[in-house]
């Protein structure tokens, strides 16, 4: 914590001395030196060096040595750490690219609106590790809200009115209406204390949302839960941020699938009707 060199001639007696070293090595400690290793302006670690091969004590020579080698160290353990953490974070990219290339082919193999729902909520509670989850797109026609077309972990009486029934979910309920009318992520680690958050499924902590957008314009969003605080890192809101934009291009195209094909059965039913008619 001094951030420099301690030379102790008598660790024994020395109220910085671990005991558990000794014991644990069978070494009896009887000099020692402590330099701490530096790099890029802070402390990385500590390099110890106890007892001289002649039976003398550690001299300030000895402590000087030992600085301008853990200098050399430390710049080398930093850059081996640095490469480290470079190579773990590209492999992680690399994981995550394979994944929404094989989520982009899942999605787009089918225009079932309601199937493209699932798939999407399915990859976001698998990399999340959320224990809850909706996906719900806006509703513009008759009363704006949101329909919810895809769930888990909740109570599927609950859910129903606002999944096949007439009513929809209001923009200004909850933290997934407060996301869509604001456009932008929330995550809320402690939803006791949200005054947006409605309680869908007991012993929940914390609630992840995330709008899905298409050209700008808010088309539906993601809901993750889980009792667990700490769940959603910084890895895992990115993950879904991408994920709801590569989602938004299968589910803008599956809704306009759907509206075509309702309108083809419409227009089928108007011209049979047309035709009993004049008969």
């Amino acid at each position: 914590t001094e951030n420099r060199p301690v030379i102790s001639h008598h660790p024994q007696k020395d109220t910085r001395w671990y005991p558990e070293f000794d014991a644990s090595t069978g070494l009896a400690t009887h000099s020692l030196i402590a330099v701490p290793l530096n790099a890029r302006g802070r402390t990385i670690g500590v390099l110890e060096v106890v007892n001289r091969k002649e039976g003398t004590t550690f001299s300030d020579e000895d402590s000087d040595l030992l600085m301008l080698f853990a200098s050399q160290a430390a710049i080398a353990i930093e850059n081996a750490r640095l490469f480290t953490d470079t190579d773990q974070a590209l492999q992680a990219r690399i994981q995550e690219l394979t994944t929404l290339q094989h989520i982009d082919r899942q999605l787009n193999a089918t225009l079932d609106y309601h199937e493209v729902m699932e798939h999407t909520l399915q990859w976001a509670l698998h990399v999340t590790g959320a224990a809850a989850g909706i996906v719900a797109a806006v509703q513009e026609r008759d009363e704006r809200g949101l329909r919810f077309l895809a769930q888990r972990g909740y109570d599927e009486a609950t859910i129903e009115q606002y999944a096949t029934g007439t009513a929809v979910w209001p923009l200004t309920q909850g933290l997934i209406g407060y996301t869509v009318q604001l456009g932008e992520t929330t995550l809320v680690t402690e939803i006791s204390q949200s005054p947006q958050y409605v309680c869908l499924a007991p012993g929940m902590k914390a609630q992840l949302t995330v709008p899905i957008k298409r050209e700008e314009r808010v088309i539906g969003a993601i809901a993750l839960e889980s009792p667990d605080g700490d769940t959603f890192t910084t890895e895992n809101i990115s993950f879904v941020e991408r994920l709801a934009d590569h989602a938004a291009v299968a589910i803008e195209n599956a809704r306009l699938f759907e509206e075509v094909q309702q309108a083809n059965t419409a227009k089928t039913e108007f011209i049979s009707f047309v035709s009993h008619e004049l008969k």
